[in-house]
């Protein structure tokens, strides 16, 4: 899977977080076990700032 994050995370607990989710999902809808979750960052995405 390729993912974007937002600019400021800690990639490596947001993707752990990430894969950890597909894959309990994965296997609620399938009842197949779920041996691996590749995820590649594809980019990184800035938070755009509201003028009031």
């Amino acid at each position: 899977m390729e993912v974007v994050l937002l600019y400021g995370c800690v990639v490596t607990e947001c993707i752990n977080r990430f894969q950890n989710k597909v894959k309990k999902e994965i296997e609620r809808l399938t009842s197949m076990n779920v041996q691996k979750v590749e995820v590649v960052v594809k980019a990184l995405r800035f938070e755009e700032k509201q003028n009031d």
